[in-house]
This record gives structure tokens, C-alpha cells and sequence, in this order.
């Protein structure tokens, strides 16, 4: 029927390889957490910067744990422990508060 089809198709854009590259997905996904500071938590161009410095290293994280296949588990982990210590030491070096809340 529809259904299996439809379900079918799905299976196969999920399983294709994208047409990019994966350094392209990084640098996008780390100009879309730069730009999400900004827009969507109403930053300041100091919260960017912020950012700017903390996503690099999550995105090789992500790329460590994806590429050690006993670490794939870990990767969530991983991040949340990378941002969490790289938040108050790029806070400190910005001479930033760690929380501005409008």
C-alpha cells in the first residue's frame, strides 16, 4: 500500500549518504549555534563569541566519539561534559557573566 511505500522511501533518504561533506556539516552546524546565540537567546555579540570558541571543540567531540565506536554511547556525555567546562573558562576569558538573562 501507501503507507509501505511512503515508509519505504523514507528508509531510503535516510539511509543515502549526504551530498555534502562532513566538514561542511560541522562548519554549518557551527555558524548555526554562533547565529542561534543571537537569535533565538537573544544574545549579545559576546555570547557569540562565546560560542564561537565553545562549539569547535563539541563538534570534535562528536567527531571523536563517532569515529570510536566504544565511545558512539558516550557522545551526549561527552558534549554536555565539554560545554560545561569550556563555558566558564571562555567565560572568564571574555570577562563575561556566565548567565545574562534579559
Amino acid at each position: 500500500g501507501t503507507i509501505q511505500g511512503a515508509s519505504d522511501l523514507l528508509d531510503d533518504i535516510f539511509e543515502q549518504r549526504p551530498p555534502y561533506s562532513d566538514f561542511v556539516q560541522y562548519v554549518c552546524f557551527c555558524a548555526l549555534s554562533v547565529l542561534a546565540s543571537i537569535a533565538a537567546f537573544m544574545g549579545s555579540s559576546r555570547d557569540a563569541a562565546a560560542v564561537a570558541l565553545i562549539v569547535p571543540a563539541t563538534v570534535l567531540g562528536q567527531v571523536f566519539c563517532r569515529r570510536f565506536s566504544p565511545w558512539a554511547d558516550l557522545e551526549a556525555f561527552i558534549v554536555a561534559l565539554t560545554v560545561g567546562v569550556l563555558t566558564p573558562l571562555v567565560s572568564s576569558f571574555l570577562n563575561a557573566p556566565l548567565c545574562e538573562i534579559p
